[in-house]
């Protein structure tokens, strides 16, 4: 039998050893978190770092995206700096000097001279009856007033359009009006409308012939008023190219039809514009496959 001071030993040392051993697991379960807290923390500095790193190759990604984008953008060429717009002061203008800018005097005199050299060589070249109508052909020379007449009764019948020209100067219903006749006698308009020219005939290379030109007859004047068009306006920055058509249908060689265009009939050409303003900047005329042989 154990009595009871060897049980009490025994006793004891079952206790102090359970408590060694309980003491034992609860390090072991510390150590575990503690490692475990750790590894978290390893883990978090690593995370940041990876952060870092990325920032730090994102901010050196955009830099180079900057520099690059820097100089693409100095290697393009120099920068549009001019002022797009009129280049005269037109604040101030009524809708004539809008039409003496782009066709001056001089341009009217060039059209009196070659209008009087018509009607010579017509008078030379042809018999004309003693009753004709032509006989009371009296010259233009120095007569700027009455071209202008002429030609602002021109622009008045595009606005207003009667069956025929001799409509404008009747005296009866529904047509009387005596705004033409105040202007113009319907004789002497009818004697400009049929010697009006722009070019000289002896010049006229005829179809067919190296240096024809199917424009011969309004060259000088078409010349000279895209001359007028050019230096009076600056382009911007953004221009467009493309087709126009001019509504005709008289009779002409190169008269196009083109049924998708809202204008289905006319003369065609091809415009370089302004893409703001849409001012017409230069043009060429359509007059047929043989416009564009020498570029080819």
């Amino acid at each position: 039998m154990i009595d009871e001071e060897e049980y009490a030993d025994r006793y004891e040392n079952s206790g102090a050893e359970t408590e060694s051993s309980g003491n034992s697991d609860n390090e072991e379960e510390m150590g575990e978190d503690i490692s475990e807290i750790a590894s978290a923390d390893e883990m978090e500095v690593n995370n940041e770092t990876l952060d870092d790193s990325i920032d730090s190759s994102s901010t050196t990604s955009s830099s180079t995206t900057s520099s690059s984008t820097t100089s693409s953008s100095t290697t393009v060429g120099p920068s549009f700096t001019a002022t797009p717009g009129p280049i005269h002061d037109m604040s101030y203008k009524n809708p004539i000097d809008f039409f003496r800018l782009m066709i001056p005097d001089s341009i009217l005199e060039e059209i009196v001279r070659q209008t009087n050299l018509y009607a010579e060589q017509f008078f030379e070249n042809n018999n004309i009856r003693p009753r004709s109508r032509a006989q009371m052909w009296d010259s233009l020379q120095h007569n700027l007033p009455e071209l202008k007449k002429f030609l602002s009764l021109i622009l008045i019948m595009e606005s207003i359009h009667y069956p025929a020209i001799e409509d404008y100067w009747s005296t009866s219903w529904p047509f009387a009006s005596s705004t033409f006749s105040s202007i113009l006698k319907r004789d002497r308009f009818s004697l400009l409308l049929k010697f009006l020219h722009l070019n000289d005939n002896n010049h006229f290379i005829p179809k067919g012939q190296p240096g024809h030109d199917p424009l011969h007859k309004i060259r000088p004047f078409l010349n000279k008023i895209l001359e007028n068009f050019q230096s009076s306006f600056q382009l911007g920055r953004e221009v467009s190219l493309d087709e126009s058509m001019i509504g005709f249908k008289g009779r002409l060689g190169f008269v196009q039809y083109m049924p998708k265009k809202p204008t289905k009939w006319g003369l065609k050409a091809f415009v370089v514009s302004d893409s703001v303003t849409g001012y017409a900047f230069n043009w060429v005329l359509y007059t047929g496959k043989l416009l564009f042989s020498n570029t080819r």
